[in-house]
């Protein structure tokens, strides 16, 4: 009986660690979908990421295309090429698909799921910082509880 017990707690607790209503600000950092003892995959990702315009002004907004086959979770983040910070702000956010996350102590800098259903294409809306400079488009998708890709580069942007 105490082994049963044993086993649904330790299937509870592992279930409890994914993030299946999108990733939390403590994974800013490493932006991990939390899947315990999983490793991202170390094949190329099959989701593809399209950026607008890869050249924009200060303040002003791109579109972020991800596509392909179905994924289930996806968390984005735009940083500054020299700097590790979540920056610029992701604006006109579909609540039915997504979530801004606050991190690094910036507002909305981030983007994550809601739910956990299968997904095609998903559009996202970013609005480039003050600062003019190179940026850095990383992101991670999750096909399945083992299928996951983490803190992928997958688009480089200039702020002008």
């Amino acid at each position: 009986m105490l082994k049963h017990i044993f086993i649904a707690f330790a299937t509870l607790l592992a279930i409890s660690w994914a993030f299946p209503t999108g990733a939390p600000p403590t994974v800013c950092d490493s932006m991990l979908p939390g899947h315990n003892e999983s490793l991202p995959q170390a094949v190329p990702l099959k989701q593809k990421f399209t950026v607008s315009n890869s050249e924009v002004k200060a303040e002003e907004d791109v579109k972020i295309v991800v596509s392909g086959p179905d994924f289930k979770g996806f968390m984005v983040e735009v940083r500054a090429k020299d700097q590790n910070k979540a920056v610029g702000q992701f604006v006109d956010v579909d609540a039915k698909i997504s979530q801004t996350i606050d991190c690094h102590g910036n507002k909305d800098s981030a983007i994550t799921h809601v739910d956990k259903e299968p997904k095609k294409e998903v559009t996202l809306t970013w609005k480039a910082p003050k600062e003019q400079g190179e940026y850095i488009v990383w992101g991670t998708i999750v096909e399945s509880y083992e299928v996951f890709w983490a803190k992928e580069k997958v688009a480089t942007l200039t702020v002008i």
